[in-house]
């Protein structure tokens, strides 16, 4: 009779679910550390790398006057022609680069 006593409590009880998360018992003494991300110092180039790659200001607009002015002087030589300014650039740019 026991064990029919037994059986019928486990009958009677619903199953218990079983839980794939882990579960940690903590104190309330003890304190969870969570790791911080390391952050990384931005790195700092050498001034002097920098110019090197770069040309100054001045070097770009003083080259943009001479083709300036190489391009004017090839489109007076072709008699003023309508139209031939981007031609006229290119030829100049060439001109100078050689």
């Amino acid at each position: 009779m026991a064990k029919k006593a037994a059986e019928q409590e486990k009958t009677d009880k619903p199953a218990a679910k079983k839980s794939t998360a882990k579960t940690t018992k903590k104190s309330p003494d003890t304190v969870e550390k969570v790791d911080k991300p390391v952050k990384k110092a931005p790195s700092r180039k050498n001034k002097t790398d920098e110019s090197a790659v770069q040309p100054k200001v001045e070097d770009v607009l003083a080259r943009e006057e001479q083709i300036r002015l190489a391009a004017y002087f090839k489109w007076e030589q072709k008699g003023r022609p309508h139209g031939s300014d981007i031609e006229d650039w290119k030829e100049a740019e060439d001109s100078l680069t050689d």
